[in-house]
């Protein structure tokens, strides 16, 4: 069985409909598929930034690196993003090597830690988007992890 496919995730922000489905829910994100993803919510009501992804792996796990995709064609793109890990979900430690710039390409990008980390969860914070509207939204095509 892969670990991935008992992962759950939350955000604090998601656009439940508007989006083509199954995007707009935060489990685009996890999927393994490029062409679905994660958008932050922005009807009924705008969420502000900062916006995070939390994900349990349902097992402690040795991570060397994030995996991150920015959305195909580049649209509503992070601009840059924080990792941290826990081990219980409730106490959380920036990585070695975060926050992380992202550089505004398409398909999966590798993010490496300075020192690998034993986790349970990891957490994306989404801090600020390179969105030129204004308004704060973004979206992610895909997270995974390097395990060691």
């Amino acid at each position: 069985m892969d670990p991935k496919s008992l992962w759950t995730i939350t955000t604090n922000s998601a656009q439940a409909t508007g989006e083509t489905a199954p995007s707009g829910p935060a489990a685009a994100a996890i999927d393994g598929n490029l062409a679905t993803y994660w958008h932050s919510q922005y009807s009924p009501a705008a969420i502000a930034l900062p916006y995070n992804l939390t994900v349990d792996m349902f097992i402690a796990t040795n991570i060397t690196a994030l995996k991150f995709a920015l959305r195909s064609a580049l649209s509503r793109p992070v601009k840059r993003i924080r990792l941290e890990t826990s081990l219980d979900g409730s106490s959380w430690t920036e990585v070695g090597g975060s926050p992380f710039t992202v550089p505004q390409v398409e398909g999966l990008q590798t993010f490496t830690l300075t020192n690998p980390v034993t986790a349970r969860y990891f957490r994306v914070i989404i801090p600020s988007t390179a969105d030129t509207d204004g308004t704060g939204n973004t979206s992610i095509a895909e997270l995974d992890i390097v395990r060691q």
